[in-house]
């Protein structure tokens, strides 16, 4: 049988150096808190650089363990070429357990983020002004 090491257990990204060649990155420690299930892609902040979505949580676990809920989805920014998570006045709040995220475009041509979270209604988020701001709630 096959041994494999792990020399890590940080949730992390995988970046392409162009040359074909990938580079593991560990997300910020903010990013370690709780499991990711979902994450999308996207220039957020209009600089022209990819920054990345993320939810997750995990509420069904045996109760000595506790549950692992611990962020409201996150926003990590490229700022020189580093991740960096976003200031609570981006105004994200992906509550429950989120295991999809995509894009949508409004009406108005605007952003939409919808977020599917486990045993919950849909969460749509209006982005504008380079924030994440609440739009309606689907029930």
């Amino acid at each position: 049988a096959d041994q494999l090491t792990a020399s890590t257990f940080a949730s992390a990204v995988a970046i392409n150096d162009g040359a074909g060649r990938f580079r593991l990155r560990a997300l910020p420690d903010l990013a370690q808190l709780e499991p990711i299930y979902a994450l999308l892609t996207g220039d957020v902040d209009g600089d022209g650089a990819t920054d990345l979505l993320l939810g997750g949580g995990l509420l069904n676990v045996p109760p000595e363990r506790g549950r692992y809920d611990a962020g409201y989805g996150l926003l990590l920014r490229q700022q020189r070429g580093q991740l960096r998570p976003a200031g609570l006045g981006a105004g994200l709040v992906l509550d429950g357990e989120v295991r999809q995220l995509r894009w949508l475009r409004a009406a108005d041509g605007g952003r939409l983020l919808v977020a599917a979270r486990n045993d919950g209604p849909l969460r749509v988020l209006r982005l504008a002004d380079t924030r994440a701001r609440p739009a309606s709630v689907a029930q």
